[in-house]
């Protein structure tokens, strides 16, 4: 499954509760087609219609309480056989009526008895005057450690205090935890979670029957902001050829050796490689800042095994999101999750550190660096 920083939606359920309700206004375009006759009423499904040949009016009378009605006359001209388009409006008055003048005719001009009609009429939808949102204090963590989340409820932007919040913890459909707790007097419960590298968890708040809203939490097995005062330094890198500066939009890794001298791939890799288990489905994500010249991912395996996939190979360009998921022996590859490349097979097995290599005059630029199970 794809992996962002955080996702927040709400439910409202579509039901009958002892909640009040609201009702909201929106718009849609109903339409027409009459045929009006001098000085005669014509009923249509929207309204009767009159033109009044004394007045030049086209009178609309018992109409829908819209805002807006649209005539749109046709007009012949006798000569040519062609016919123009004349279009007018009208607001509809308190009383439901609306009068529209005619469109002025040329000597030569016969005004069409089809009318066309667009009218713009008001529905009303109801919504719950409650709201609940979910905040963190992380979004992504990782094993043993612990996000803290608070829910707040509000009556029509105001807090609630006094009022029961029930939640769930869940992974998938398995419940991992669940109670609840009354708001303060800011109208907030607090709600804690410890990870244990299992992937997304839906943390679900809900009042009563009428409300409901989910805050997921990334429970991974490794998470680096990559950026300077948040960074991991779970890392490794050979530092006779390697420069790695932390910085304020990502962790910039620079090759100093030229590409003539071909040395080999000088790589940063992830410690602990206990952690990361070929036999586990997991996916390696990170953002891509900037990438230069000839970077790959690197894997070795506790076995004597090693392999490696290059960016280039995995069509991974800078300013998007990527993606490797690995399982039975396969890697997909996506950047912004959208494939980026054909499946790849690949036969490591044990444990494995993984990270990135860099050859000769290249660099490359990352944050949010994540390993996490799929």
């Amino acid at each position: 499954m794809p992996l962002s920083v955080k996702t927040l939606h709400s439910k409202i359920e579509e039901r009958e509760t002892n909640a009040i309700y609201y009702l909201l206004r929106k718009f849609r375009i109903l339409k027409e087609t009459i045929n009006i006759q001098e000085d005669i009423t014509i009923t249509g499904k929207y309204g009767k219609y009159k033109w009044t040949t004394s007045t030049g009016k086209l009178d609309i009378i018992d109409c829908e309480p819209t805002t807006n009605y649209k005539i749109i006359f046709s007009i012949l001209n006798t000569d040519t056989t062609q016919i123009r388009t004349v279009e007018a409006n009208s607001n509809v008055s308190s009383s439901n009526t609306a009068s529209i003048t005619i469109p002025t005719l040329q000597s030569n001009e016969i005004l069409q008895t089809n009318v066309n009609v667009e009218i713009t009429y008001p529905q009303y939808i109801r919504v719950n005057p409650y709201q609940i949102t979910v905040t963190a204090d992380k979004s992504i963590i990782q094993a043993d450690e612990t996000a803290t989340l608070t829910a707040q409820l509000k009556h029509n932007g105001s807090v609630v205090s006094g009022k029961t919040l029930n939640y769930e913890v869940k992974h998938g459909s398995t419940v991992l935890d669940s109670g609840s707790d009354v708001t303060d007097s800011n109208g907030e419960i607090d709600i804690s979670y410890t990870g244990t590298a299992i992937g997304q968890v839906d943390i679900i708040v809900t009042y009563g029957s009428l409300l409901q809203e989910t805050y997921e939490v990334y429970d991974v097995n490794f998470y680096d902001t990559g950026i300077n005062g948040t960074a991991n330094t779970n890392w490794a890198y050979n530092t006779n050829y390697l420069t790695k500066q932390v910085l304020s939009d990502g962790t910039l890794i620079t090759n100093s050796a030229t590409a003539t001298t071909e040395r080999p791939y000088q790589v940063d890799l992830l410690q602990d490689a206990d952690y990361y288990d070929f036999d586990v489905p997991f996916a390696l994500e990170f953002d891509l800042v900037s990438l230069s010249g000839t970077v790959i991912i690197i894997m070795v395996s506790n076995n004597g095994e090693n392999g490696s996939v290059s960016m280039s190979y995995c069509n991974f360009t800078a300013n998007k999101t990527c993606r490797i998921e690995y399982n039975d022996r396969v890697m997909k590859f996506y950047t912004d999750n959208t494939s980026s490349k054909s499946d790849r097979s690949f036969t490591l097995t044990g444990k494995v550190r993984l990270g990135f290599g860099v050859r000769g005059e290249s660099s490359i630029k990352y944050k949010n660096f994540k390993v996490y199970p799929i």
